[in-house]
């Protein structure tokens, strides 16, 4: 049996506090659990640093150092991750990159413009990728992960459903509208519905289904009021895609139907940077007309450790793509209420790590792009790389 169930380790605390011992040290019974002692204190204090606010008296950074990186020694080993599909390894010039641009502000585009190029560039190449129109034109954002990159993706196709049911003198808000995913969705696909005050309809999936959300099931929950359907290329659990192309033309044959457009959001935040390299005859990129909005995590299968997520639009798209994850790409133009190109690159809150993340993302991207042109030369006359330099 666990030697923790004979032990009540709040009962020891409190006995070892009230000791009489603890009357002969400078350790008084004023302090408690909210500070830390030890090696950490300093030389010649027996002070506790207290951990819940700011101390009247500094430490020494060496110390400050010590206590930090110890407390996080207690974390796992990331190279024995095996559970949640991220990078542990990066090239020694990539982290180079990372650390020489920590200090610069992406949001700052006047003072770091070359940042904010390579910002485009690297939305350019994954909108290429994922066969936008016009590519090298595309709008697109970074975030900090897939989940803030399928709000966004959520968002502008909300936003879309709103100003097309104004646009036709109906009510916005009764019954208010609806976003359709399977049941095997990751939490943050639901979080959007959550935040954003959308009704979130799960299509259940079960073996028949492989555990993936079935498209002809999915439109027993389609109306006019469905902002879009979430669609999942490369499921959490199983790590199957979903029927994307299967989706889009069941939408189809409904607009054709009713008049209702829907549109699509691929969640492809693992499958976004397998799918077009190993199974490239998988539809899920803007060469389908529904999809108007890609996610996909760099820090999963992009070849990079941190977490970043962008969105961006195909001038010819009807309605604003985004992607997520990583990278959100949109394919088409964009619809005429989309917000500035400015709020399209930076929606999030200036961060000092995403411009270096940014540095190292294009380091990846060219990686990518150029693997991409060595085996599809036959298809590409000049590299990619080099036109939209």
């Amino acid at each position: 049996m666990s030697l923790r169930a004979h032990i009540k380790p709040e009962q020891l605390l409190q006995e070892a506090r009230e000791h009489p011992h603890r009357k002969l040290t400078a350790y008084s019974r004023k302090h408690d659990d909210a500070s830390v002692g030890g090696a950490y204190v300093g030389r010649y204090t027996t002070d506790p640093i207290p951990k819940f606010k700011i101390p009247s008296k500094g430490i020494e950074a060496k110390a400050a150092y010590q206590l930090v990186h110890d407390h996080l020694a207690l974390d796992g080993e990331p190279l024995l991750n095996l559970a949640s599909f991220v990078h542990t390894w990066m090239p020694d010039e990539a982290v180079k990159l990372m650390v020489e641009n920590m200090s610069k502000n992406l949001i700052d585009e006047d003072e770091y413009p070359q940042m904010v190029q390579i910002h485009s560039r690297c939305v350019s190449m994954i909108a290429d990728l994922w066969k936008a129109h016009h590519a090298k034109d595309a709008l697109g954002t970074a975030t900090t992960g897939s989940s803030e990159a399928i709000m966004l993706g959520g968002l502008a196709m909300k936003k879309i459903w709103q100003a097309k049911m104004k646009a036709a003198g109906k009510n916005i808000h009764e019954p208010g509208p609806n976003v359709v995913m399977g049941a095997n969705a990751q939490v943050a696909l639901e979080k959007f519905a959550r935040y954003f005050d959308v009704e979130c309809r799960l299509v259940p999936v079960d073996e028949s289904t492989r555990f993936c959300m079935s498209p002809d099931r999915a439109m027993e929950y389609v109306d006019e009021n469905t902002i879009g359907v979430f669609v999942i290329a490369g499921s959490t659990y199983t790590g199957h895609y979903e029927d994307v192309e299967r989706m889009d033309k069941l939408l189809t044959e409904y607009e054709e139907k009713t008049g209702i457009h829907v549109p699509i959001h691929v969640d492809a935040a693992s499958g976004g940077f397998v799918a077009p390299f190993a199974h490239p005859n998988f539809k899920m990129s803007f060469d389908l007309p529904r999809v108007v909005s890609i996610n996909t995590s760099g820090h999963k299968f992009g070849l990079h450790l941190l977490a970043l997520v962008g969105s961006s639009g195909d001038p010819r798209s009807s309605c604003l793509r985004s992607w997520s994850s990583s990278f959100t790409t949109s394919g088409r133009p964009s619809s005429p209420s989309r917000s500035t190109s400015r709020d399209l690159q930076h929606p999030s809150s200036p961060s000092t790590s995403r411009s270096s993340t940014w540095a190292l993302k294009a380091t990846a991207a060219l990686r990518w792009q150029t693997c991409r042109t060595r085996d599809c030369s036959a298809r590409h006359s000049t590299s990619p790389v080099t036109s939209r330099s």
